[in-house]
C-alpha cells in the first residue's frame, strides 16, 4: 500500500530517469463544439456530445489555470497561513475539475447506448462509439489527474502543518526549560515517529516539489488532449447523413 510518507519520498526524490517518449507525428485534432443539427437522431447525438465536449474543454482550462497558479507561486517564501491558503485553492480547483468530469457521465453513457443500439449497417455506428469511448477516456483522465494531484497536495499540507507544530514546539520547549529551572512539574511529550510523520520541509524543497507536481499535470494534460483528438477525428463520421 502506498503511504503518505512513501508518496512524499517519491516527490522529494524527483522523477526517475526514463527515456523521453517520441513526439507525435502530428498534433492531435482540436476538440470543438459541434454545430447545430435539426434532424431527430442527429440532434439528440449532437446535444449529448456537446455537453460532454464543453465539460472536457472546461476541464482543460481548469488544468491549465491550475498549472499556471502552481508555477507562479513562490511557496517557500510564503508564511504558514499563506501556504495553507494556496494549497486550499489548488484543492478547490482540483475538486472543480473532478466535478466537471463526472457531470457528463450520463452523456457519455447515452452516446454509447445510441451507438450500441444502432444497426450494424448504420454508417454512424462505429464513429459514434469511437467518439464516446475517446471522449469518455479524456474525461476519466482529467478526473484521475485531479485526484492524484489532490492526494499529493494533502501530503504536502501535512508537512506544512508539521512544520508549524515544530515551530510551536520549539517555543514551548524553551518555556518548559524555564519551568524546569524553577522546579515546576512538566509532563514529557511522546517523541515523533519517523515512520508515521513526514519530516518538515527543508528550504527550497517545497518549490521543487510543486514544480514536479505542475510538470506531472502538464504531462497528463498532453495525454488528455490526445484522447480528445481521437474523439474529434470521429465527430464528423458520427453525424454522417445529418
Amino acid at each position: 500500500m502506498v503511504t503518505a510518507v512513501s508518496l512524499l519520498i517519491v516527490l522529494a526524490a524527483g522523477p526517475a530517469a526514463s527515456p523521453s517518449p517520441a513526439p507525435p507525428l502530428t498534433p492531435p485534432t482540436p476538440l470543438t463544439v459541434i454545430g447545430t443539427t435539426h434532424s431527430g437522431v442527429c440532434q439528440t447525438i449532437t446535444e449529448h456530445a456537446n455537453h460532454a465536449i464543453q465539460s472536457a474543454l472546461d476541464g482543460n482550462l481548469g488544468l491549465a489555470v491550475l498549472i499556471h497558479n502552481i508555477r507562479a507561486t513562490d511557496f517557500d517564501n510564503l508564511n504558514t497561513l499563506q501556504q495553507m491558503q494556496a494549497q486550499q485553492s489548488w484543492l478547490r480547483a482540483a475538486s472543480d475539475i473532478r466535478v466537471q468530469a463526472h457531470a457528463v457521465d450520463a452523456e457519455i453513457k447515452l452516446l454509447r447506448a445510441e451507438a450500441n443500439a444502432a444497426p450494424p449497417d448504420d454508417p454512424r455506428k462505429n464513429d459514434l462509439l469511437a467518439f464516446a469511448n475517446a471522449l469518455g477516456g479524456a474525461l476519466a483522465h482529467q478526473d484521475r489527474a485531479a485526484a492524484e494531484f489532490a492526494s499529493a497536495v494533502l501530503v504536502l499540507q501535512g508537512r506544512v502543518a508539521r512544520a508549524a507544530v515544530a515551530d510551536e514546539t520549539d517555543q514551548s520547549d524553551a518555556h518548559t526549560g524555564n519551568l524546569v529551572r524553577y522546579g515546576a512539574p512538566v509532563h514529557n511529550r511522546p517523541p515523533a515517529s519517523p515512520d508515521m510523520d513526514p519530516p518538515p520541509p527543508q528550504p527550497g524543497e517545497m518549490n521543487r516539489i510543486d514544480a514536479q507536481l505542475a510538470a506531472a499535470l502538464a504531462q497528463k494534460s498532453d495525454a488528455i488532449l490526445h484522447d480528445e483528438g481521437l474523439a474529434a477525428d470521429h465527430d464528423l463520421g458520427m453525424l454522417t447523413g445529418c
